[in-house]
């Protein structure tokens, strides 16, 4: 015989009710021209403060660099500081370095950039777009986007 199995429906968390990821917000923020640090941390703070544990308004320090959120990590809480993330975010990936990663003899790091296509490989017609490649109608693959 089989018995009946009961599900309840707040027993699973949705994913559409999980905050978006910092990487994922970054890069949702770069698409916008006129994104700023400060929208950026205000998005951080409308996802995650007060929603996720881990993530908190860092306490203001005397003579310490002003910080913009902090995380609690397993060996401590680390103080975040976003200025320039966005622009940092939209520099390219280097070719050379990707190129490097790619033919790496350890597996995990050649496996992370197996899917990113230089713009070298784009221009000469190698082969169709690969996991990681250009996505949004962007012109290169922004650095968060790699590590979503």
């Amino acid at each position: 015989m089989y018995s009946a199995v009961h599900v309840y429906s707040d027993a699973f968390a949705s994913p559409s009710i999980q905050p978006m990821g910092i990487f994922s917000i970054l890069e949702e923020e770069c698409m916008f021209p006129k994104a700023t640090d400060t929208s950026f941390k205000n998005k951080l703070y409308e996802q995650h403060l007060g929603k996720s544990a881990n993530f908190q308004k860092p306490k203001v320090v005397k003579g310490k660099a002003e910080a913009h959120f902090s995380l609690i990590h397993y060996a401590g809480t680390v103080d975040y500081n976003i200025t320039g993330w966005l622009d940092k975010n939209k520099d390219p990936l280097n070719e050379t370095v990707v190129g490097l990663y790619q033919k790496s003899s350890m597996k995990t790091l050649a496996y992370l950039f197996s899917g990113t296509q230089t713009a070298e490989a784009e221009a000469s017609g190698g082969g169709a777009a690969k996991k990681g490649s250009k996505k949004k109608g962007s012109s290169f693959q922004t650095v968060s986007a790699l590590f979503r």
